[in-house]
């Protein structure tokens, strides 16, 4: 019996595949189709429910927790995903500088370990329109980690996007976010 659900094998048929010793390559093998199975599953159950993309919590942690999943984010790249999380109409990467205060704020909620002047420097070199590298660069990066942990079809909601030259925001509806408490930007 195939458990679809967990994309597990049932306790007798774990029996049978040690008692006929099947290779533990094939079983392998196996459990990665029985997932991919789950997943198309849950992915037809979803349509079935009227799917809604999960909600994404901000605390110490940026997580999908219906999902299971934790962001791995630095804390600079927390500071700008909460950032562009916290002001639904987007910025334009010029406009970073009118948002300086709030970042510098999450970034020091963030980044606790480092004095006021290694914050100030690190907040500086995130709004410097001259040289836009280290923002673009966390925001690529902050993308790039939410479509491994999310994959490619379900990303779009949560990841930073934007027009060149317009403003940059995360379509994700607010009402799915939820700040974990001393959290609440």
């Amino acid at each position: 019996r195939i458990k679809t659900k967990t994309a597990d094998i049932c306790k007798d048929c774990k029996t049978i595949l040690r008692d006929k010793n099947v290779p533990f390559e094939f079983i392998k093998q196996v459990r990665g189709i029985f997932t991919i199975i789950r997943e198309v599953q849950n992915h037809i159950e979803d349509f079935d429910n009227e799917w809604t993309y999960p909600g994404i919590s901000v605390g110490p942690q940026i997580t999908i927790p219906e999902h299971g999943k934790v962001i791995k984010f630095s804390p600079v790249e927390k500071a700008v995903y909460t950032l562009f999380l916290c002001i639904e109409e987007g910025i334009k990467y010029v406009d970073i500088g009118d948002h300086r205060g709030k970042l510098k704020d999450l970034y020091g909620t963030y980044y606790n370990r480092s004095s006021n002047a290694e914050i100030e420097q690190v907040v500086d070199s995130l709004c410097d329109i001259s040289e836009q590298a280290r923002l673009r660069e966390a925001v690529s990066k902050c993308n790039s980690k939410i479509k491994k942990a999310l994959g490619a079809d379900f990303s779009d909601q949560y990841q930073i996007k934007g027009p060149n030259g317009g403003a940059k925001r995360i379509k994700l509806d607010r009402s799915l976010v939820n700040h974990v408490e001393g959290f609440e930007f």
